[in-house]
């Protein structure tokens, strides 16, 4: 018989989330917003750093399930807040990384709108909007020097493009320039240029313009 904490604080993750976990710096607590089954979060239970997992997801039935999970598997260190990102408030004397994926472009800015004014200098913020991405970027933008990298990954037909966040970035632009470098920056390039080969309006003729010439 599977040991239940064994097989629940050692999920297996896909290759996106697996690349995705690569960018924790070593804060005291992690939070996965829109959690869902967990398995991002739960996944540090045995990292060195030891931190503190916060799962969050504002659906009752999924902060139902991660209960009782947690409840027959003694998993420390693991919370649980059936919340919104918007509405989370962070304590001033901890660090913090804060995963976001899974979701909509304009649903993540929502929740950075509520978080960036609590971000101290060494919290960092990871992003991986699912649409909307030059919105997305043109709201870090509204936001000053606060992209410290941008990367896309591949998985099962679907690019991911995702952001690192932080006090002490870069500023943004508007169209992304180091997410194109490197073999698979320049497959989701081509990528782009056959999508927006199809659309007539104004600004995916501009973004188009810019990644021909890239």
């Amino acid at each position: 018989m599977v040991n239940p904490m064994t097989s629940f604080s050692n999920p297996k993750l896909s290759k996106r989330l697996k690349h995705f976990s690569t960018f924790y710096q070593g804060q005291s607590i992690i939070w996965d917003i829109g959690c869902d089954h967990g398995q991002l979060g739960l996944s540090f239970v045995h990292h060195p750093h030891q931190p503190a997992i916060h799962l969050v997801d504002p659906a009752l039935p999924v902060i139902k399930t991660l209960r009782m999970k947690l409840q027959d598997s003694d998993i420390p260190r693991v919370q649980v807040f059936h919340n919104k990102g918007q509405d989370l408030k962070l304590s001033s004397a901890q660090s913090h990384f804060i995963f976001i994926a899974g979701m909509g472009g304009p649903e993540i800015v929502s929740i950075l709108e509520n978080l960036f004014p609590q971000l101290k200098e060494e919290d960092q913020v990871f992003i991986s909007p699912h649409t909307k991405v030059l919105e997305v970027r043109e709201f870090l933008r509204s936001q000053g020097e606060c992209l410290l990298k941008e990367e896309v990954i591949f998985e099962s037909g679907i690019w991911y493009p995702h952001f690192l966040l932080g006090r002490k970035g870069r500023l943004s632009s508007v169209f992304g320039d180091e997410i194109y470098q490197g073999e698979i920056g320049g497959q989701y390039r081509e990528h782009l240029i056959e999508k927006l080969s199809k659309h007539r309006d104004n600004n995916s003729k501009s973004y188009l313009n810019f990644l021909k010439n890239f």
